[in-house]
């Protein structure tokens, strides 16, 4: 399917799907709406905002997760964020879930910022969870995104080198680096030039270079072009920058899934934050820049995103709060002042956002409790159950 069909199509079917006011995501439950709105490119001066919401199903005691494409909203250029606020308020007040909002991710758009602020303070009237403090939040394969993408400049004099060896090999000197693979028994391999402003596509370029360095240094024994090859300090930045990006671009693999884990990706997020700590000690001048800068960006996108990918973590019994103290002690190990510290913020916040629900449920007079945290060791394991897991902090609710 095309992109220029896709809007045309989806709106067919919204008009066709849409259920009645009142039913479904619309419904009065208590339930909460996430919303997300990145813009989708379909032609030429054109522009399409999607707006897709997720949230718990709880019909017939199912308890579900769901996705459901709202709106694809043609946006005329040049549009103002005004405008796209206003939208964005208009199509949530049609499907009667204006009320039900408690986070909105704005991945795709430029001014994210900007638009998550003023649907902040559209909907702060309305009653938002914890005061709105969890309102925005940025998808993980976005932040390590933007994360690569904002800090590969500090690598651009070696990327630019190893692209342009490649090149010269591809157009100049293929048959003879074939010729080589060959005599040194290597598997064929796609030789990657990659596109300067896609990071997975030089990821892949180093990838491929790295892989047939030996082609490389043998060709350049028999070349002598040293302004084209790399020496030998620039093969071990490429390598060590090639293991950051294989990092990256591993983790980002499984996000998109169809039946995504959000327990599982604080972990695969706070390992990356340990990696990046480590590489900005790296010897190699280069290496330590991009860990660097690629820290500093990650710290500032991860902060809005991490309570919500925490609460997720604790509510997996496998891992409870033992996931992460584990990792807030390693990534602040020097500042065990700073990892207690962040530590009790997100444990208050999850009892703050598990109270503030609780109010807001229409069941909850019916039923009023607290949240509490009791030890739960067991006996004869040395904190262990039968399967081996390491049991923490027991989440429980007692009645009043």
């Amino acid at each position: 399917m095309g992109r220029k069909s896709q809007p045309t199509l989806a709106l067919s079917r919204l008009r066709t799907a849409k259920p009645p006011a009142g039913s479904g995501c619309g419904s009065p439950s208590p339930t909460q709406i996430h919303h997300s709105s990145p813009p989708v490119a379909a032609a030429a001066e054109m522009e399409y905002m999607c707006l897709t919401c997720h949230y718990i199903d709880h019909a017939n005691d199912e308890w579900k997760v769901r996705k459901k494409i709202l709106n694809f909203v043609h946006m005329e250029a040049p549009f103002t964020l005004d405008q796209m606020v206003n939208i964005i308020v208009e199509k949530l007040h049609s499907w009667g879930i204006d009320r039900k909002l408690a986070a909105v991710v704005l991945d795709n758009c430029s001014s994210g910022e900007i638009v998550a602020r003023e649907l902040h303070r559209v909907f702060q009237a309305r009653r938002l969870l914890l005061n709105g403090d969890l309102f925005q939040v940025r998808s993980c394969a976005h932040i390590l995104n933007l994360t690569v993408q904002e800090s590969w400049e500090r690598a651009s004099d070696i990327t630019d080198r190893v692209r342009k060896m490649i090149n010269y090999v591809k157009f100049e000197r293929f048959q003879k680096f074939q010729d080589i693979a060959k005599v040194l028994r290597m598997d064929q391999k796609l030789l990657v030039i990659d596109s300067p402003d896609n990071w997975p596509s030089t990821y892949l370029m180093f990838d491929s270079a790295c892989y047939y360095q030996d082609v490389f240094v043998r060709l350049t024994e028999q070349e002598g072009h040293y302004d084209v090859f790399l020496s030998a300090n620039d093969w071990a930045d490429v390598k060590a920058l090639t293991e950051i990006l294989d990092v990256v671009y591993h983790a980002m693999e499984k996000f998109p899934v169809e039946n995504p884990t959000a327990n599982l990706y604080f972990n695969e997020m706070c390992e990356i934050h340990v990696l990046l700590k480590t590489w900005c000690k790296s010897p190699s001048t280069v290496v330590a820049k991009v860990a660097g800068q690629m820290l500093s960006k990650f710290e500032g996108y991860w902060d809005l995103t991490r309570p919500v990918m925490a609460f997720a973590s604790i509510l997996d019994p496998r891992y409870k709060m033992k996931s992460l103290e584990y990792f807030f002690r390693l990534i602040y190990s020097d500042e065990q002042f700073t990892a207690k510290t962040m530590i009790d913020v997100i444990q208050n916040t999850f009892h703050n956002l598990y109270n503030d629900y609780k109010h807001q449920s229409s069941d909850s007079w019916k039923n009023p409790s607290v949240l509490c945290y009791s030890r739960n060791i067991v006996a004869g394991s040395g904190g262990h159950g039968d399967d081996g897991v390491p049991r923490g902090d027991e989440l429980i609710v007692v009645p009043k």
